[in-house]
């Protein structure tokens, strides 16, 4: 489990092909301490395993529902990653409950400076996502960071998120464009409050019917 609060960025050293998916190589620049070889890391938000590591290169296997899922499949050498350690007991959660069970992608749309010296970055996504899980003022992970959602536009499937320049430094939002894809995980929360109730009007719905059909009868 993760909080959404990035410790910094890691340097993708390698990504190669295998039969399983691919194997990539990070180096995570002392952002990861106490590390141990099946150790949780969040990379962009993707929970992955350390599989393999050898100062401050790590090594994660990547298997094709993730890449298929996530932005990872895209990865290259040279690239830049959020990178954050695993919660442990005792830990505060200054952002929010982040499983690093990404969603889907969302691409970005929009990108501006404020006057501030923040940004106000807008991003498109799947259109069912607003049926409860996508809601102004909620929480979302983009890319592993905890933001909270600014504003929502259903006519567009957009919503706005508000970067202040902490994040901006420490985080891959400080430079993507756009165009550029982001990872995407939902509120775990919200995900499971929704969920419940859309199993629980389908019920009554059923039940309905079946009281219509017989009333027909």
């Amino acid at each position: 489990m993760f909080t959404g609060i990035v410790k910094g960025l890691g340097d993708v050293r390698t990504v190669i092909d295998t039969a399983q998916g691919s194997r990539s190589s990070i180096a995570v620049h002392g952002l990861v301490p106490g590390v141990y070889k099946g150790m949780s890391v969040a990379i962009d938000g993707v929970c992955l395993t350390v599989v393999h590591f050898e100062d401050e290169i790590f090594s994660f296997d990547v298997i094709p529902e993730t890449l298929d899922r996530t932005t990872l499949r895209a990865l290259k050498a040279g690239d830049r990653v959020n990178i954050e350690p695993p919660l442990k007991m005792g830990d505060d959660i200054s952002g929010h409950v982040v499983q690093g069970h990404v969603d889907g992608t969302a691409v970005i749309t929009s990108r501006e400076v404020t006057a501030e010296g923040g940004v106000r970055v807008r991003f498109r996504i799947t259109p069912d996502w607003f049926d409860g899980y996508v809601v102004e003022k909620g929480f979302i992970a983009i890319d592993g960071i905890s933001l909270t959602v600014t504003d929502v536009d259903r006519t567009d499937s957009t919503f706005g998120i508000a970067l202040i320049p902490e994040t901006l430094a420490q985080t891959t939002l400080g430079f993507k464009a756009v165009g550029d894809t982001t990872n995407i995980e939902l509120d775990i929360q919200m995900k499971t409050i929704v969920g419940a109730f859309k199993h629980r009007f389908l019920e009554y719905d059923r039940r309905l019917r079946h009281l219509e059909e017989l009333l027909d009868q």
